[in-house]
């Protein structure tokens, strides 16, 4: 294969920085107006018992999605950034609004308008939505965006991530009815645990001394520009490792200059 061109590489560059060093808990904190990690401690048990059913129902909902939507191409209007965003403010001022049991409750709508969101950045980066991997790839993303001081470490890094998920897609192209069981409930159960951290941090901002409708709204823009610029790097990785290689592409990824880690 030809090697990868300057301006892939600087694709590569910015792919590295949006998955490893933009931390979605520094955001947050700035909104919040404290650090994001002094108040997850304050989350109560039951807070956090709640965010993990909320969580999985989210992602049975995503999952389900992925197995059954026909991925015919939305609408342009439809496919617009700006509906995104509009419909997570909107569902983000309410959840400030009404404490926690609102912004569990408007979980799954705000991951459904996020997926949409991501299954169009796909298509912008050549897949297809027409492809049920395409669509199992998109709910993987949600367990992309956990960059955070939690989940530091080279074995919970974008490239084994991206494996691990990528052999659970594969798994489950090959099983199908009951013999999918087992494989989509690992599916979930890795999915849920590194959404889940995000997802938790997005209560805990909401639920600051300074939050309310206001910063609910800001929240959630936040939180879906994140998992924006994770979609956009890691399908723009996977355009780049079908055109020059996986490995070619993991290289240049991996000679880049050490960038620091994100904190929270």
């Amino acid at each position: 294969m030809n090697p990868i061109s300057e301006s892939d590489l600087e694709i590569i560059t910015k792919a590295k920085q949006a998955l490893e060093t933009e931390s979605v808990a520094m955001r947050l904190s700035n909104i919040a107006g404290e650090k994001i990690n002094i108040l997850m401690k304050r989350l109560p048990d039951s807070a956090q018992k709640a965010i993990s059913k909320s969580v999985n129902v989210s992602l049975a909902k995503a999952t389900e999605w992925a197995f059954m939507t026909t991925g015919t191409k939305a609408n342009p209007i439809l496919r617009s950034d700006w509906i995104h965003n509009g419909a997570l403010i909107i569902t983000g001022g309410l959840g400030g609004s009404l404490g926690l049991p609102s912004t569990l409750w408007e979980l799954p709508i705000s991951t459904t308008f996020m997926l949409r969101s991501i299954g169009c950045i796909a298509e912008e980066e050549g897949m297809s939505m027409a492809d049920k991997k395409t669509r199992l790839a998109c709910v993987s993303v949600l367990a992309m965006g956990a960059n955070s001081q939690k989940l530091q470490g080279d074995e919970l890094g974008y490239w084994v991530t991206r494996k691990m998920m990528a052999g659970f897609v594969t798994e489950l192209m090959e099983w199908s009815g009951k013999g999918a069981a087992p494989v989509l409930a690992r599916f979930i159960m890795t999915t849920s645990a590194r959404f889940g951290l995000v997802i938790s941090e997005k209560v805990a901002a909401q639920m600051a001394p300074l939050a309310g409708v206001v910063t609910g709204a800001v929240i959630n823009h936040i939180f879906l520009t994140h998992f924006q610029s994770v979609a956009h790097a890691h399908f723009a990785i996977e355009r780049l490792s079908l055109k020059y290689g996986e490995a070619a592409v993991k290289a240049a990824y991996d000679g880049l200059k050490e960038t620091s880690p994100a904190v929270a």
